[in-house]
């Protein structure tokens, strides 16, 4: 299974993702799925969409206090085999405006391409950092098990026996 999109908007999931399916003995075929739900997702889950803040100013290259008032809504993820590139969206809530900033990074791979110059952080201008690709994975792993059925642990409302009055 491939995620290809993740988006948490208005309370709800909503998760693009794609399967390769033998439709023959000799022949694979990709199919797409689309899922909306308004189930809650693991609290993990949305601790791993939030964490991505810090690689949103990175990127975009934005001073750390930036992360104040951000909120990661979104990633796009494109394949090419084992390599994935990605697109983080954020809303910014701005002091001045009753609309929040949306920001976008510009697409970055998870691996950098031979010869290019990486950081220390093992990013480079055209790819991630070793952290944020790892951070990415959970992500996906999580949104995996949203659509295989693993969701946040609903609370049922119980309420104490009442004692029958004595006759």
């Amino acid at each position: 299974m491939q995620i290809d999109k993740i988006l948490v908007k208005d309370g709800r999931v909503h998760l693009e993702y794609s399967k390769r399916i033998m439709k023959n003995p000799e022949e694979f075929v990709t199919d797409s799925y689309t899922m909306t739900c308004s189930e809650l997702a693991r609290p993990e889950f949305y601790k791993a969409l939030e964490g991505l803040r810090s690689y949103v100013c990175d990127i975009c290259e934005l001073p750390e206090d930036y992360e104040a008032g951000m909120k990661v809504n979104g990633v796009r993820i494109t394949h090419d085999d084992d390599i994935f590139g990605v697109v983080i969206s954020a809303v910014k809530t701005l002091k001045s405006s009753n609309t929040p900033l949306n920001i976008h990074t510009p697409w970055k791979s998870s691996v950098p391409e031979d010869g290019e110059q990486k950081r220390a952080d093992g990013s480079s201008k055209r790819s991630l950092s070793v952290n944020c690709v790892k951070h990415l994975d959970t992500l996906m792993d999580l949104a995996e098990g949203y659509i295989n059925g693993e969701r946040a642990q609903a609370s049922l409302p119980f309420e104490p026996k009442r004692e029958k009055a004595a006759k």
